[in-house]
């Protein structure tokens, strides 16, 4: 898949955040990211409250 650089940036800051994500609910970034792509959770749904 060829993408343009914003798309590249878009994509890397998606992927940091799911990281991130990831990391604070104790979950690999692969669980937390088939979740989201599922439509089973969103970014906010792992927020710290």
């Amino acid at each position: 898949m060829i993408l343009n650089k914003r798309q590249q940036e878009e994509k890397r800051l998606l992927d940091d955040k799911i990281m991130d994500l990831a990391l604070k609910k104790n979950m690999t970034y692969l669980e937390a990211k088939k979740m989201i792509e599922a439509g089973q959770a969103s970014l906010s749904d792992f927020k710290i409250k």
